[in-house]
């Protein structure tokens, strides 16, 4: 799991977009910005809409959302990650009070289906820990 080829996190701006901010790649072609040309920008990240996306998958369901082979999924921006060498995308969204959508984990890699079961429940478990009240 900590081998990801690419990490970043999205935070609610309102109820119809995300700050999309990426932390971390493991190679430079991965750094690539997806789509974000012409974005406004906030605070370090990109407003993006929730619709769409994994991430307004993940707000609309409350739950974990799996793109194990973005080659066949129907969205541009999964394409688009496809031609950059990402074949899967986790995004594991961080509830506050357990039922509150405040924002999302997404990790991809560029090996196709690349998350096990228990890598899974691992990010699951990060997300909870940051939707926890301090």
């Amino acid at each position: 799991l900590f081998q990801v080829d690419r990490c970043a996190y999205a935070l609610l701006k309102d109820e119809h977009h995300f700050v999309a901010k990426h932390v971390a790649v493991k190679q430079r072609k991965h750094a690539t910005k997806m789509g974000l040309e012409g974005k406004k920008m906030v605070g370090g990240g990109v407003v993006k809409p929730l619709k769409n996306s994994l991430v307004g998958m993940c707000a609309e369901t409350l739950r974990q959302q799996y793109c194990p082979r973005t080659k066949e999924s129907p969205t541009e921006i999964h394409r688009m990650a496809h031609s950059m060498g990402i074949n899967t995308i986790l995004a594991t969204p961080i509830l506050v009070s357990q039922n509150k959508f405040a924002g999302a984990i997404v990790i991809s890699m560029a090996k196709e289906d690349a998350f096990a079961y228990h890598d899974k429940v691992l990010v699951q478990d990060i997300a909870s820990m940051l939707g926890k009240p301090s």
